[in-house]
């Protein structure tokens, strides 16, 4: 997009550059039509609400869990999934990045997708497929994939691959990228960084415009020329940071302030990250916006986000990663796949000590239990598990002061 086309006309969410500069459609030089999402990571609150989305689900453990007793469940540490999940999902990415990047582009691009490797009839790879390698055919509900870069080509069943998608307004399988959504919003954000950008590539020059001179026919009266080659000059010695210059006598400089639409630039900048925030589900406050709010309503933003953005995200994966990886007869009553929530406090010292705190008072969890999800040793006595006994029925003996 050339510098200075803003200057002459808007840009739509219909437009070929601005679905260009955005990535939903665009060429690569050739009149060839590709794909290229990351472009919108250019606005700073869509790099940010991805970011935090994609970051905060990577970095919460995810556990093939199976079943002990009754309906306890815990880490299956001896299953193939464990390390593949947990810590090294394939030979190129480690668990992190495959999650965040699954995310990411779930949420860019509309479908992320993810193919379990096999060997010696065990899982050893989970493998995030390269974009654009997969299409969806929806009368055979097959995936034809052709992805030369991981190796891996072929048609395959819907339960061959893990498939986590973003809305759509059909039903199907495929989703719609975020940003496909939010085209106009991103169409305003756009303009408004583009017209910002030119506003300040030259710094702090003044602008105005030259009168005067005679009107009438003559000796005395000024050419055209000789004007533009004074407005010229000007225009260089402003440019050079001049301070002080001179005009022919019967010129004047008048300088002119910045327009009612310039000034409204940087309004329209906050009120286009506001509305991007709402696409993604992410509250002001995580996208560094200046909000003046104290600590409860922060709390509550936090509680907020955690369940109403991040718990359909992580039901979804969840659901996904057993119902794709787990045995039909298996799910939900032997093993399932799920997330660490309590990861979430973990990075905050106060929620997290309220939190176990609770937890131990009502027997929820012993000492060790509290200590090993530390990372501390067991200490003697550690395993039981305690209730708090300050209170006492109100017809009971301890009441009345009545020895029992």
């Amino acid at each position: 997009m050339k510098r200075g086309l803003i200057e002459q006309r808007s840009i739509t969410a219909s437009d070929p550059t601005f679905l260009e500069y955005f990535g939903i459609v665009g060429t690569d030089g050739s009149g060839v039509t590709v794909s290229g999402p990351e472009q919108a990571m250019k606005l700073s609150a869509v790099y940010r609400s991805v970011s935090i989305l994609a970051g905060t689900i990577a970095s919460l453990p995810l556990y093939p869990r199976k079943r002990i007793k009754g309906e306890h469940f815990e880490v299956n540490y001896d299953s193939p999934l464990y390390r593949i999940l947990r810590w090294k999902s394939s030979i190129r990415m480690t668990a992190y990045e495959t999650m965040e990047s699954t995310v990411a582009l779930a949420l860019m691009r509309g479908n992320s997708y993810l193919f379990p490797k096999f060997k010696n009839y065990e899982y050893d790879e989970l493998v995030l497929l390269t974009p654009g390698t997969v299409v969806y055919d929806k009368t055979t509900d097959k995936y034809k994939v052709n992805d030369v870069i991981n190796g891996i080509s072929g048609t395959f069943d819907s339960w061959r691959l893990l498939h986590i998608r973003n809305k759509n307004l059909d039903g199907s399988k495929e989703g719609i990228s975020t940003i496909q959504y939010a085209s106009k919003i991103l169409d305003i954000a756009a303009n408004a960084d583009e017209q910002t950008l030119y506003n300040m590539k030259s710094g702090n020059k003044q602008k105005g415009f030259l009168t005067g001179g005679n009107v009438l026919e003559g000796m005395g009266r000024i050419q055209d020329s000789q004007v533009d080659t004074v407005a010229k000059r000007l225009e260089e010695e402003l440019a050079s940071g001049k301070s002080v210059m001179r005009l022919p006598g019967e010129l004047k400089w008048n300088p002119y302030s910045i327009s009612p639409a310039d000034a409204q630039i940087l309004e329209n900048r906050r009120f286009s990250a506001f509305d991007i925030c709402r696409f993604f589900g992410v509250h002001p406050d995580k996208v560094f916006m200046d909000q003046a709010q104290n600590y409860k309503a922060s709390e509550m933003s936090q509680s907020s986000f955690m369940t109403d953005t991040l718990q359909p995200l992580l039901t979804q994966i969840e659901q996904e990663f057993t119902t794709k990886l787990i045995s039909y007869q298996n799910i939900g009553t032997k093993e399932k796949i799920i997330f660490d929530r309590v990861a979430l406090y973990q990075l905050d010292p106060k929620g997290a000590a309220t939190y176990y705190k609770e937890m131990f008072s009502v027997g929820g969890m012993t000492s060790n239990e509290i200590r090993l999800v530390n990372d501390r040793p067991p200490v003697e006595g550690g395993d039981r598990a305690f209730v708090t006994a300050n209170v006492a029925p109100i017809d009971s003996p301890k009441i009345s002061g009545e020895s029992s």
